[in-house]
């Protein structure tokens, strides 16, 4: 009897063990691990640079910096901040999402506490911070095309037993901001904490006359921090100083903001003396932009992150594979790593980790925090000058290009001599994105050098090509293979150029950072199908089908890699367009039947990466999907399709690049139609090129259908189709 009583009792006790996280409630003299989230909010890194933080500037020598992307489902929106950084995922928020009040607070018609109870159904206790709009932060992101659910870091940690609390607030004399609620609640919009007016004093001195009582901040702090978990501090001052620029003249706005940064070093310094290091991890961020940040356009905000597994060099994420960038989404995953709880799928980032070694700068060798502040700055500003000038280098792009067919259509229409004139403008135009990769190469931030640089290597390279070859066909041969060697070079070796090309990713849109973007991606194929099938026909050696099938086939793996980047529509849209064309350089007939073939041979391949990256963990879209599907079923896939085809009505609707797809679209139909059978008669001449055309026309269809912003990747392909077809056309009225 006493034998089954001891079994009884151990399995008990193993029990409950078990359903702690082992790293958090290991016995331990010095008490249990905590990670703490310091939120010093509309603060800048140019504040870093600009104040003295002594303390905040120790932690940055120590620990790992970087800069943050704070986009949410509702773009740049405070409270949708603070719910994607619990959500683990860009979630939207009112601005109600900052009602939350402990249980005995009052608002309104009563008690916060049983208000809560009447609002939702649920009870809540003393020492309860209660979110009074969770019914309608649930609403809101039922209605969003991707999984979000509101509190679920804090869900998960209090399922596994770990203390959470929050700390706090950044209210104004009439206005509740309690959003740091919004990353400790769990999904009932429950926490524990205190975010109440008692931890604010009246001030003479201070915007608003009230600022964070730090010694009472300070005492809550210790009471919660006994207990380990997960503390979210609100820190308060520094975003009310941000508000009160409106109000006061830019020097005491200025002063203000100082004495904000001070006191938040003084009590961070604070915080971190009373933290274990070798145990406990210690997170300083700002979820959303200062006034001054957002008017010009220095959208990313910093991080810090100070702990055992973050010694030094500069913050990343395996969703960025950046150097110094992540995402707020990758901060709730980073706490359910720091307590050994696996991630859920439905959360779309991953954790932070400190990066020593990049391929972009090699070994990180910075000593000192201001060291590490300005190759941040540095970094910064070329992506803020990136941004900046994008959209008006690119609308001069397609404006320049549009012309020049426009002028192109109507030589060809009325006086064709007039049309050769025009060739040297078209392969400037070919040229474009190519000299677009090499610009980075300069590292140059002012836009106007930039246009200069532009403009005269591409005045370089057309005489240049024109000169040293009279065939245009053999230029434009080479312009394409050039193009496409330098892109895929680039991805084979860490996308160098491509992150800070006017033509690629963006990390502030934040869309994607690794691998290759929809723009860049259009010219790989472009350039790569036209360039290699010409090359076909030039030389007409039998070898040569094979030779240019075993690169279509390597590029087919570059874009579509898990190591390199995986790009789910990249894949369809670059298999059924080199798979086109590899069909008709081997004679196959393009019809109803070889098509239907392809497309399967396509899904099957399809499944294949998709179980081979979830293998892998899933590190990858493609493999993250996977597993979410695994666990979820079907609907998280046809939500990723209605949020593509929904980005493409949109994108169709809005974006240039729809002008100059349909451009290049009439003047392929004028080119069929006038001059007479000239086009038709090219392609009877040249079967490889016809092959590369149908296959580059699959592919624009299929980018427009099955890719996120595929009409800009059906645009970018076609810049190499058109225009290639246009100068042969010319040449074939000048040399009849």
């Amino acid at each position: 009897m006493r034998k089954n009583s001891f079994i009884v009792i151990v399995a008990l006790l193993l029990m409950i063990f078990s359903t702690f996280s082992p790293k958090a409630y290991a016995a331990s003299a010095n008490g249990r691990p905590k990670f703490v989230i310091v939120v010093m909010n509309k603060v800048g890194l140019r504040d870093y640079v600009k104040y003295e933080l002594p303390n905040i500037k120790k932690l940055i020598q120590s620990g790992a910096l970087g800069l943050l992307n704070v986009r949410t489902a509702k773009n740049y929106h405070e409270p949708s901040a603070y719910l994607s950084i619990g959500a683990g995922s860009r979630a939207e928020s009112d601005y109600n999402g900052g009602y939350a009040f402990n249980y005995n607070e009052m608002y309104d018609f009563g008690r916060a506490g049983e208000l809560y109870h009447i609002y939702t159904g649920n009870n809540a206790s003393k020492g309860d911070v209660v979110n009074l709009s969770i019914n309608s932060l649930k609403e809101v992101s039922a209605k969003q095309d991707h999984q979000v659910v509101p509190g679920l870091l804090g869900q998960i940690l209090k399922d596994k037993g770990i203390p959470v609390a929050v700390l706090g607030n950044a209210d104004l004399p009439d206005t509740y901001r309690r959003y740091v609620s919004l990353i400790g609640m769990d999904e009932n919009g429950k926490v524990k904490g205190d975010v109440s007016g008692n931890l604010s004093k009246d001030d003479m001195n201070a915007p608003y006359l009230m600022s964070t009582d730090y010694d009472k901040l300070y005492d809550e702090y210790q009471k919660y921090s006994s207990k380990g978990g997960l503390l979210v501090i609100e820190l308060g001052d520094t975003s009310r100083a941000d508000d009160f620029t409106s109000m006061t003249t830019p020097d005491l706005g200025t002063y203000y903001r100082e004495q904000a940064l001070k006191k938040a070093d003084a009590f961070v310094g604070k915080i971190a003396r009373s933290m274990d290091f070798k145990k406990d991890i210690l997170m300083i961020v700002t979820p959303y932009p200062s006034k001054e940040d957002i008017a010009s356009n220095h959208l990313l905000t910093p991080i810090l992150v100070v702990g055992d597994d973050y010694k030094g060099g500069f913050i990343t994420s395996f969703s960025t594979k950046r150097l110094g960038i992540a995402q707020n989404i990758d901060i709730a995953p980073t706490v359910l790593h720091f307590f050994d709880i696996s991630v859920p799928k439905s959360m779309m980032g991953l954790p932070l980790t400190s990066i020593q070694k990049s391929p972009d700068i090699g070994e990180v060798q910075f000593n000192t925090a201001q060291s590490k502040l300005n190759y941040l700055s540095y970094m910064n500003e070329k992506i803020v000058a990136t941004y900046v000038q994008r959209p008006f280098f690119i609308k001069t792009y397609v404006i320049v290009q549009i012309v020049v067919l426009f002028l192109a259509i109507m030589a060809l229409f009325f006086r064709d001599e007039y049309a050769k004139h025009i060739k040297p403008l078209i392969l400037a135009n070919m040229a474009v994105p190519l000299v677009f990769l090499i610009l980075p190469v300069f590292d140059v931030n002012s836009a106007f050098f930039k246009a200069v640089i532009i403009l005269a290597v591409l005045i370089a390279m057309v005489f240049l090509s024109l000169t040293l070859s009279r065939n245009n066909m053999d230029v434009i041969m080479t312009l394409c293979i050039i193009t496409a060697a330098l892109l895929a070079m680039d991805i084979l070796t860490g996308q160098k150029l491509m992150k800070n090309s006017i033509l690629g990713y963006d990390p502030i849109i934040g869309a994607r950072y690794y691998g290759i973007g929809n723009e860049y991606m259009g010219v790989l194929m472009g350039s790569s199908i036209i360039g290699l099938t010409a090359l076909i026909d030039r030389y007409k050696k039998p070898f040569m089908k094979y030779v240019v099938s075993a690169i279509f086939i390597f590029l087919i793996y570059i874009i579509s890699a898990p190591s390199l980047g995986t790009k789910l529509g990249g894949f369809i849209v670059s298999f059924m367009a080199y798979g086109t064309s590899m069909l008709l350089l081997f004679n196959f007939k393009f019809n109803k039947k070889n098509f239907v073939y392809l497309f399967g041979f396509m899904l099957i391949m399809m499944i294949g990466l998709f179980i081979y990256d979830m293998l892998r963990g899933g590190q990858s879209h493609i493999g993250r999907t996977a597993l979410l599907v695994r666990e979820e079923g079907i609907m998280p896939l046809l939500m990723i399709f209605q949020r593509k085809l929904s980005m493409n009505i949109k994108l169709i609707r809005y974006t240039i690049w729809t002008k100059v797809l349909i451009t290049f679209i009439l003047v392929l139909g004028f080119l069929f139609y006038k001059p007479t059978n000239i086009l038709i008669n090219i392609f009877k001449r040249n079967k490889a090129v016809y092959a590369g055309f149908l296959g580059s026309t699959v592919g624009m269809l299929f980018a427009l259908v099955f890719n996120d912003a595929g009409i800009v990747a059906a645009a970018t392909m076609f810049i190499f189709v058109v225009p290639s077809f246009l100068v042969m056309v010319i040449d074939e009225l000048s040399n009849p």
